[in-house]
């Protein structure tokens, strides 16, 4: 490491100038022991001239609370409310340190990922002070450093924490402010917290607050649903249970059972720099044979029963409190003051409940009759994914940096006709789930919304499908559990003649599923013919804009633009044939 004499001493930073790791990571030295000796300074303050490089082990994304500019002495940029903390090795111990504000745009280019190699030049080391009993917790905030490596590097993320080890090193939990835990680092309604730590964050909560609750330990209490429960023939059904909330109090204690028919995205309602912990909530709705009522989940119990709760499960909703919503009742679950809780039942425990079956939850449509549909309508469609095109974000808002949406576009077949479907598909909070589809695979995509072109009375009509905020992911081990005839039909089908298709999934930054859907305008082959048809203004790009487009934009981020030129050149480029698989033979093309 360098050192560097200041004010006739030198900087303590120079205690590691001996102790450099020969371990390679990618050609890349790794500077071992740096993060120990940065623990065991005694003094605070702005560290320069330092060349320490560590490997980003992973990088996790919140909202900046109020808090976030006193700790890190900085100021928000306009539009940009992002903090990132990076979990970074030297190659011996890991930590986790704040990225400064001024460097986010390392992580919003694609540079700054898990699996990087940085090296920083500049650090403060300081205590947080908004913190009660962190007093003995360094904060390491990355204030200078450029990106070595952005790919390639796996280092292992084995290696122990350094000694002394802060508690919110360990758990999923942001370094500065007060949330409760990240957000999707590319998609802002998905989260990369675990169950485990809820309920453990949930038994804190309740010891911290027995005391000075103004309710008693029954109603904070939740009893849990045992194996020998059963529902009964005779259980209060859900209009039975709405006529007699009119005559009690807001609580009710009466349990309710129902199907669930829908279920929508994990909604991030939270606000930058205003203080909310987890600010999650979503939305189920609960049907039997008497009708239906939606439940919604709040904070962290929403962050629990979101990965746990599945399309077409039977439930059981205990300790809700009733809402009325525009004069629509609602049972509302909430992490405490009561503790709500929703249970999975199992096949065993409902059998003598006379509810809906599984059937009623799913309408589907087959792909022949698809343009007998209205645009607008909604439809559950299983087929088998034949194209799987590259996982693409866009803005929530134009004025936005931060806020993303992951879709991809995907091309689903069925039995009933040879014509595939395109679907532009959003994560809705299964981004691992949307990640992992591959063609080939069975898909079951509910609550999707037909959407069509047509150019003219002599032109077919175009139609493809688009998710929706209640639209779900069924991968094909869930959608084969539901045992109903039309997925069975579409699986058998496509066992008895996949050697007949050649499936395609592209990587390649400019390849789109489909040029008659990909752009936000009009769309179809004759689009010079359409353009003169309607009368709606056409934006054309400059092509010296262009640069400045594509700085603008975040990673993975797609916008469509519209430009116009003269034709000065053609070439063909080689596509290389990993990017093609055929299940009857590998050197088709």
């Amino acid at each position: 490491y360098q050192r560097r004499e200041h004010g006739g001493r030198l900087r303590e930073i120079s205690k590691m100038s001996s102790r450099v790791s020969r371990d390679r990571v990618a050609d890349v030295v790794l500077s071992q022991d740096a993060i120990r000796s940065l623990l065991a300074m005694k003094t605070v303050g702005t560290q320069e001239g330092l060349l320490l490089t560590f490997a980003v082990l992973d990088v996790s994304r919140y909202l900046a609370d109020e808090d976030v500019p006193l700790v890190l002495n900085e100021e928000i940029r306009p539009n940009d409310f992002d903090v990132f903390d990076l979990l970074v090795s030297d190659g011996g111990v890991k930590a986790k340190m704040v990225l400064s504000l001024r460097l986010n745009h390392l992580v919003h280019k694609g540079a700054l990922l898990p699996g990087s190699v940085l090296q920083v030049e500049e650090m403060d080391v300081r205590y947080d002070e908004t913190k009660i009993g962190s007093g003995h917790d360094k904060l390491l905030i990355i204030k200078k450093a450029k990106v070595l490596s952005s790919s390639g590097v796996r280092p292992s993320v084995d290696v122990p924490f350094a000694h002394p080890t802060p508690e919110r090193w360990k758990d999923p939990v942001p370094l500065v402010g007060d949330r409760g835990c990240y957000l999707g680092l590319l998609d802002e309604d998905s989260t990369n917290i675990s169950t485990a730590f809820i309920r453990q964050h949930e038994r804190r909560e309740e010891d911290r607050t027995a005391a000075a609750s103004r309710f008693s330990s029954k109603n904070n209490a939740v009893e849990e649903v045992p194996e020998s429960f059963r529902v009964h023939s005779s259980c209060p059904s859900i209009m039975d249970v709405l006529r007699r909330r009119l005559r009690t109090s807001d609580t009710f204690a009466q349990d309710v059972v129902g199907r669930v028919v829908r279920k929508s995205k994990l909604h991030h309602f939270g606000a930058p720099l205003k203080k909310n912990k987890f600010p999650f909530q979503f939305s189920l709705i609960l049907c039997d044979a008497s009708g239906s009522v939606q439940v919604v989940c709040w904070s962290t119990s929403a962050l629990l029963y979101h990965p746990s709760v599945q399309l077409g499960d039977v439930i059981l909703v205990r300790n809700y409190r009733f809402k009325d919503r525009f004069s629509v009742p609602e049972l509302s679950i909430n992490p405490k003051n009561p503790k709500g809780l929703i249970q999975v039942l199992n096949q065993e425990q409902y059998s003598l409940w006379s509810g809906v079956s599984v059937r009623s939850v799913f309408q589907f449509v087959p792909s022949r009759r698809m343009s007998l549909y209205a645009d607008g309508q909604e439809v559950d469609f299983v087929g088998i994914c034949l194209f799987a095109g590259p996982l693409r974000r866009v803005r929530h808002k134009e004025t936005d940096r931060s806020q993303f949406h992951c879709y991809r576009w995907l091309r689903l077949a069925d039995h009933h006709c040879p014509t595939q479907i395109p679907i532009k598909v959003y994560a809705n909070s299964q981004l691992n789930l949307l990640q992992s589809i591959t063609p080939g695979s069975l898909l079951l995509l509910n609550r999707l919304v037909i959407r069509s072109t047509t150019v003219d009375s002599l032109t077919a009509r175009s139609v493809w499908l688009k998710s929706t905020t209640w639209s779900s992911i069924l991968s094909e081990e869930r959608s084969l559990a539901l045992d109903l005839d039309p997925i069975n039909e579409v699986f058998d089908w496509w066992n008895a003649n996949k050697s007949l298709f050649q499936l395609a999934h592209f990587d390649s930054e400019y390849i789109v599923p489909n040029q008659r859907v990909e752009s936000t305008m009009r769309r179809g082959p004759q689009f010079t013919a359409l353009c003169r048809k309607v009368h709606e203004p056409l934006s054309v790009t400059p092509l010296s804009q262009l640069q400045s487009i594509a700085e603008s934009l975040a990673y993975l981020e797609c916008q469509v633009v519209v430009v116009q030129g003269l034709l000065t050149d053609i070439s063909i480029t080689q596509l290389p044939l990993a990017l093609f698989a055929s299940s009857s033979s590998s050197s088709s093309s």
